[in-house]
Protein backbone atom coordinates (compact mmCIF):
# COMPACT_ATOMS: atom_id res chain seq x y z
CA UNK A 1 0.00 0.00 0.00
CA UNK A 2 1.20 3.76 -0.73
CA UNK A 3 0.27 6.47 1.46
CA UNK A 4 -1.14 9.06 -1.17
CA UNK A 5 -2.21 12.91 0.29
CA UNK A 6 -5.53 14.34 -0.20
CA UNK A 7 -6.23 17.80 0.03
CA UNK A 8 -9.87 18.94 0.98
CA UNK A 9 -11.39 22.41 0.70
CA UNK A 10 -13.74 22.70 3.31
CA UNK A 11 -15.97 25.67 4.10
CA UNK A 12 -15.16 25.60 7.88
CA UNK A 13 -11.32 26.17 7.55
CA UNK A 14 -9.61 28.94 5.80
CA UNK A 15 -7.03 26.30 4.37
CA UNK A 16 -7.52 22.71 3.39
CA UNK A 17 -7.20 19.75 5.44
CA UNK A 18 -4.49 16.80 4.53
CA UNK A 19 -6.02 13.40 4.23
CA UNK A 20 -3.86 10.71 4.33
CA UNK A 21 -5.18 7.47 2.30
CA UNK A 22 -3.31 3.88 1.67
CA UNK A 23 -4.41 2.65 -1.81
CA UNK A 24 -2.33 0.33 -3.82
CA UNK A 25 -2.98 1.86 -7.29
CA UNK A 26 -3.86 5.22 -8.37
CA UNK A 27 -7.46 4.37 -9.20
CA UNK A 28 -7.86 2.94 -5.60
CA UNK A 29 -6.86 6.28 -4.91
CA UNK A 30 -9.23 7.81 -7.05
CA UNK A 31 -12.23 6.67 -5.63
CA UNK A 32 -11.23 7.04 -2.20
CA UNK A 33 -10.75 10.80 -2.59
CA UNK A 34 -14.17 11.28 -4.89
CA UNK A 35 -15.43 9.32 -1.32
CA UNK A 36 -13.64 12.28 0.79
CA UNK A 37 -15.87 14.64 -1.17
CA UNK A 38 -18.75 12.86 -1.00
CA UNK A 39 -18.59 12.99 3.14
CA UNK A 40 -19.87 15.80 4.31
CA UNK A 41 -21.71 19.15 2.60
CA UNK A 42 -18.67 20.78 3.83
CA UNK A 43 -16.60 19.52 2.18
CA UNK A 44 -16.16 21.60 -1.83
CA UNK A 45 -12.99 20.36 -3.24
CA UNK A 46 -10.56 17.39 -3.41
CA UNK A 47 -7.12 17.04 -5.13
CA UNK A 48 -5.20 13.96 -5.15
CA UNK A 49 -1.26 14.41 -5.53
CA UNK A 50 0.93 11.62 -6.44
CA UNK A 51 4.79 13.10 -5.88
CA UNK A 52 4.81 16.29 -7.07
CA UNK A 53 1.98 15.51 -9.49
CA UNK A 54 -1.95 16.82 -9.76
CA UNK A 55 -3.21 13.45 -10.72
CA UNK A 56 -7.45 14.50 -9.41
CA UNK A 57 -8.66 17.82 -9.07
CA UNK A 58 -12.66 17.74 -8.24
CA UNK A 59 -14.79 20.74 -7.21
CA UNK A 60 -13.50 23.93 -6.18
CA UNK A 61 -10.00 24.57 -6.63
CA UNK A 62 -7.53 24.93 -3.56
CA UNK A 63 -6.05 28.72 -3.33
CA UNK A 64 -2.73 28.07 -4.18
CA UNK A 65 -3.72 26.53 -7.51
CA UNK A 66 -5.59 29.83 -8.54
CA UNK A 67 -3.56 32.48 -7.28
CA UNK A 68 -0.89 32.24 -9.71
Amino acid sequence: MIHRPIFVTDDRYAVPTLRIVQAASTALAVELAKRVLQESSHHKGVELWEADALVLSLGERMAHASSS
